[in-house]
């Protein structure tokens, strides 16, 4: 069985244990961590690797499909030590993202702003969500939104560990047939994918303009790592003109009750405008706070989330339903209609959107952990 192969059965440590052992590069040595340079090269410690918004230009140029060339494959099942470095994959798939994914705010509705995201559903999309989701599962992603390599894993240990956690979140493979497998398709894999790409909207939304939200994100809480993780989908910190908003969304994925899933989306903002969520937001608040520069951090109180919050309840769907219908749910919400931020990812194929998201993450891992 080939290392790739064995990650998709759940079986990366006999595999890559006996691959890696048994391989050697000539020409070539094993450099800090454990990874690999040209012979000669420096051996040097180089300082901790970590990315500002500025994309990298020096990419090689490889002959391959449009997702190989962007995410290349391990060559005979090992890890292509040649190729771009993990965190300049992440970084690549958050550029992907950013050209592909557009954003159009639609008025009419009386109760809430209603926005549209289009371009989920390419290739370069689907391969960049689920590179972009091993890369945060594998710590690259910051509090303040940039990618960083200093806690990323490598070597078999880290591979190990990444394959848990990206098997136990989506499953070894997209094939779903019993009651059991399709409620763990439904209620676990799809929600935290949803999830997931919520998250990566946000970082998205650091980097570029767009209406995801009406000002850049400064700071965002991590992505959970549980399926069934109890409390806010996503925290975050953004800036508008008048001062620093709290965030707070709550993502929802259902190929035919989008309608029934905005309802009950609508339940957690209710709650949270009643208080229940006040501990939670505070202990995230004062994390992110030290996350942020200086002249927002001083801003940021322990009622921020009380005065300034802005409610983005996010809907993956396949069934079309009223986005402008009034909504008394979301009427009754304390924070302004501007505030009331309808993210709607109506998808042609929802199943085929999550099985890819799957594909890409269950390929990248060996990518991300070297």
């Amino acid at each position: 069985m080939s290392a790739e192969r064995a990650i998709h059965g759940g079986h990366l440590q006999t595999a890559m244990s006996r691959a890696l052992r048994g391989h050697r590069h000539p020409g070539k040595v094993a450099g800090p961590v454990g990874r690999l340079r040209p012979a000669g090269d420096s051996m040097k410690l180089r300082a901790p690797s970590c990315h500002r918004r500025t994309p990298p230009t020096d990419f090689p140029v490889l002959l391959a499909t449009t997702n190989e060339r962007r995410y290349p494959r391990p060559v005979d099942g090992l890890p292509n030590f040649t190729a771009l470095e993990p965190l300049d994959l992440v970084e690549r798939a958050l550029q992907d993202l950013q050209e592909e994914l557009s954003f159009e705010e639609i008025e009419g509705a009386p109760t809430h702003t209603v926005i549209s995201a289009s371009g989920l559903e390419s290739p370069s999309s689907t391969a960049a969500f689920g590179m972009y989701l091993v890369g945060a599962l594998a710590g690259a992603v910051r509090h303040d939104a940039q990618l960083c390599a200093d806690m990323l894993p490598s070597g078999i240990d880290g591979q190990q560990e990444l394959t848990w956690a990206v098997t136990r979140l989506i499953g070894e493979n997209n094939t779903f047939t019993s009651k059991p497998e399709i409620s763990f398709r439904d209620t676990k894999r799809n929600a935290w994918i949803a999830e997931g790409v919520m998250h990566a909207l946000l970082v998205v939304r650091a980097r570029v303009e767009n209406s995801l939200l009406s000002g850049p994100v400064n700071a965002l809480a991590e992505l959970h790592t549980i399926p069934t993780q109890q409390g806010l989908d996503a925290v975050a910190i953004y800036s508008e003109p008048s001062g620093p908003v709290v965030a707070i969304g709550e993502s929802k994925a259902s190929r035919l009750g989008g309608s029934a899933q905005l309802t009950e989306a609508s339940q957690i903002f209710r709650d949270v405008d009643e208080l229940k969520y006040g501990p939670e937001l505070r202990s995230k608040l004062a994390t992110l706070k030290m996350a942020l520069p200086s002249e927002i951090a001083e801003l940021v109180s322990n009622s921020l989330w009380l005065q300034h919050r802005c409610y983005f309840p996010m809907i993956v769907h396949e069934l079309e339903f009223d986005l402008l219908a009034k909504r008394d749910a979301l009427g009754r919400l304390l924070p302004s209609i501007e505030r009331r931020r309808v993210i709607a990812l109506r998808l042609k194929e929802f199943h085929d959107f999550f099985n890819s998201v799957a594909d890409s993450m269950r390929s990248s891992v060996l990518k991300v952990v070297v």
